[in-house]
């Protein structure tokens, strides 16, 4: 008879294999994805004890992040949402939810002054870039 899988650490994605993460390589426009992504396959394989999701993650970044990774201190005495948040701060995911400044804002409405809307397309067009620039604001 067949035995029921039991999910844990050891049933986490191999590294380059289709459910695994991207390896990460310190890039700040995807370390918001990259935890995310971390934390869903933890919470599908039933990994939930804070040492094997802080040494675990280890295995989907490059050697350079690894290093940097086992120098924070909530990797040390593992605390992984306090881990989580060193990772997010030390690799600048808020910069990467500052898309958009007031600037761009105020070229999108120069370039769109100066253009003639003739049509609802033309209007649907430049609201989508307006939401795009201004939404983020």
């Amino acid at each position: 008879m067949n035995q029921p899988t039991t999910l844990s650490v050891i049933t986490m994605p191999i590294p380059g294999t289709r459910y695994a993460p991207k390896k990460f390589k310190g890039d700040y426009t995807r370390v918001r994805d990259f935890v995310l992504h971390y934390e869903s396959i933890c919470h599908a394989n039933n990994v939930t004890a804070d040492d094997e999701k802080c040494s675990s993650i280890l295995q989907y970044c490059s050697t350079y992040v690894r290093e940097i990774i086992e120098g924070m201190k909530h990797f040390i005495t593992p605390s992984w949402n306090s881990l989580k948040d060193e990772i997010l701060q030390y690799f600048d995911a808020a910069k990467a939810e500052a898309k958009f400044k007031e600037h761009h804002l105020k070229q999108l409405v120069n370039a769109s002054h100066k253009k003639k809307m003739g049509s609802l397309d033309d209007f649907k067009s430049y609201m989508r870039k307006y939401v795009r620039v201004g939404g983020w604001l």
